[in-house]
């Protein structure tokens, strides 16, 4: 996958260095069978994306303020054919209302991923 938000001229120089961050963080998280997951500030969905390639079961929702950042989220799980267990809306995770136990899907979202 190639981010859209480095210029070409940073891109090869940039991901050598990350070294396979988002991988090695996401096969280190206590992840369960079919558990659910918050992605705070997903951006482009590319976490959320690691997260669900390494177990099969999990359904990761992806909070970000952004409009763009949603919109573009939605465009790479979509293209990796992750819609039904990665999703990301458009939301200030400010004000959302979460404690122990709570829950947040994109059906009870304060804000729909459909930003046109």
């Amino acid at each position: 996958m190639r981010e859209e938000y480095l210029p070409d001229s940073e891109y090869e120089s940039y991901y050598p260095r990350l070294a396979g961050v988002r991988r090695a963080v996401a096969k280190n998280l206590p992840i369960e069978p079919g558990i659910k997951i918050l992605d705070v500030a997903a951006g482009y969905g590319f976490f959320a994306m690691e997260v669900a390639a390494c177990e099969g079961s999990v359904l990761v929702v992806g909070v970000d303020i952004s409009r763009d950042s949603v919109r573009r989220a939605w465009r790479n799980i979509e293209s990796q054919g992750l819609g039904s267990r990665v999703q990301v809306v458009g939301a200030d995770v400010a004000d959302l209302c979460l404690s122990t136990g709570s829950s947040i899907s994109p059906s009870t979202s304060p804000v729909s991923r459909t930003y046109t």
